[in-house]
């Protein structure tokens, strides 16, 4: 199965979607319930644009697996552009909790935590952002 899934990936980045739905076909027959297979599938949704199906898949491998890093980094990005901002952050903020030496998600958080606050004094932000 983690092959099918690792070539639904390389096929995303390839910017080959149809080849990707094959691979997590195949990947989907052999684990439905996986939170792999989950995830991959949101990455696809993602990559034709289809954020609320994206962000359904995200939170369907959430409860499969809630410590699924990568999940809880792309529920937090596409909730961000759904203007979800609330949500972005506490998905960021329990993947950071999860893996705190990831500064990809220290990065997107911080960024978060500024689009919130924006407009308030740098003092402000500081005061917010140190807290973590």
């Amino acid at each position: 199965m983690r092959i099918w899934l690792l070539s639904a990936e390389l096929h995303l980045r390839q910017r080959s979607p149809m080849e990707a739905e094959q691979c997590l076909s195949e990947a989907r027959s052999l684990a439905p319930l996986s939170y792999h297979v989950m995830h991959v599938r949101g990455l696809t949704c993602e990559w034709r644009g289809d954020l609320e199906a994206a962000r359904a898949c995200y939170e369907a491998a959430l409860g499969v697996n809630p410590s699924h890093v990568a999940s809880l980094h792309r529920l937090g990005q596409v909730n961000h552009l759904l203007g979800q901002h609330r949500s972005a952050e506490q998905s960021l903020k329990v993947a950071v909790r999860i893996d705190p030496t990831n500064e990809v998600l220290w990065t997107l958080l911080g960024e978060k935590k500024i689009q919130t606050f924006h407009g308030q004094t740098d003092v402000d932000i500081s005061r917010v952002c140190c807290i973590y």
